[in-house]
């Protein structure tokens, strides 16, 4: 039996809204990146790595693996979501201290690939083999964010911006295959940001401008442009399994923002539900549904909003809808979130924090193949 993965990737966006309310997720810069497998809390030499993983898989019902920030090395585990201590250190990846890298695993679970500021105002890509830790650096110079598989899982694509401060003057979408060959996929004269293939093959991605914000799709050869979803800047674009709708957060007259839904078929959009105040990053449930952040607010183990002191950004759904990741704040506001962690809630209500670290980045699911 086979690994396979399914990654619940999140736009540069997302990572806005994380960085807004005080969480140090993304990286700076680089130097050099070593690998040792471990397992249970502990690294150290495994006889069987791949062995390990697929016995955690099984007994997990899907690993999640995630990059866990540490002061001078990230550590990449694959961990069991009813039980998180049940882990497996995937590889240590050495970085400047203080700093750290942005992971996304490939859809057949064979594949990490990350980016790492390399100290010249951008990032390198990098690419670690799950089964062998080995990894490669497949190209330089290109932005820090989570980069976007396609889904033979034999490419990925990435961000490379150039000019300004904060909204770049141009940018490019860059396919980058695992031999490092390099295409270029859409360019323009606004921040580009990629979303997500869609099950046609089709990528999605986003255009920001002084104009607003623009919904385009390309094959690779040519690109159209599908609906504008704001004037002003939307963000935490998530697509749907069907690839027919995209949910995302546009701006609120009140202030904050709202979750919206957009048919892809026919470019109309509508709020996803009725909401008092500012909403965060919605994202698809396995089945179909949509989970929304609120203010003030958090979750029970079937998405759905309970009061409670604090309030929880959803992350990523485990494919079989069984977990959903969250990052809780303590705080109750935007603008003093207070301390935050990763937590797991089960549908069943049971809830775990993932790890003690605050500073994680989720890069998909490992489960069993069919």
């Amino acid at each position: 039996m086979r690994l396979v993965a399914r990654p619940h990737l999140h736009s540069t966006a997302q990572y806005w809204l994380i960085r807004a309310l005080g969480i140090a997720l993304l990286a700076i810069a680089v130097a050099g990146v070593g690998f040792v497998i471990g397992s249970r809390a502990g690294v150290g030499q495994q006889p069987d790595r791949w062995g390990e993983l697929h016995a955690l898989v099984e007994r997990s019902g899907g690993a999640v693996v995630y990059s866990e920030f540490g002061e001078s090395a990230d550590t990449i585990w694959a961990a069991n979501p009813s039980d998180p201590e049940d882990r497996i250190a995937i590889g240590l990846a050495a970085h400047t201290p203080g700093y750290g890298v942005v992971p996304s695993l490939s859809p057949n679970g064979k594949l990490l690939a990350y980016t790492a500021a390399n100290g010249r105002d951008h990032a390198d890509l990098w690419l670690l083999d799950v089964a062998t830790g080995d990894a490669q650096r497949l190209t330089v110079d290109v932005d820090l964010s989570a980069p976007v598989w396609t889904n033979e899982s034999d490419a990925v694509v990435v961000q490379q911006s150039s000019g300004g401060e904060g909204m770049p003057e141009s940018a490019a979408l860059l396919r980058i295959d695992l031999a490092g060959g390099v295409s270029t996929l859409a360019s323009a004269d606004a921040a580009l940001y990629p979303i997500e293939f869609a099950p046609d093959g089709m990528l999605y991605y986003a255009s920001l401008s002084a104009s607003g914000t623009d919904l385009h799709i390309t094959n690779g050869v040519g690109s159209d442009t599908i609906a504008k979803l704001s004037a002003s800047i939307a963000r935490d674009w998530d697509l749907s399994p069907d690839g027919k709708r995209l949910a995302y957060l546009s701006p609120r007259a009140a202030g904050g923002y709202v979750a919206t839904v957009l048919d892809t078929t026919t470019g109309e959009s509508g709020k996803a539900a009725s909401s008092d105040g500012p909403e965060f990053s919605p994202i698809w449930v396995p089945d179909g549904s949509l989970t929304v952040g609120r203010l003030s607010e958090r979750l029970d183990g079937d998405g759905s909003s309970a009061s409670a002191s604090g309030f929880d950004v959803p992350l990523s759904w485990s494919p079989n809808g069984a977990n959903l990741i969250v990052r809780r704040f303590e705080g109750t506001s935007s603008a003093d979130p207070g301390p935050s962690w990763l937590w797991v809630i089960a549908a069943t209500g049971q809830q775990h924090r993932l790890s003690d670290i605050s500073d994680i980045a989720i890069a998909g699911w490992l489960v069993p193949s069919p």
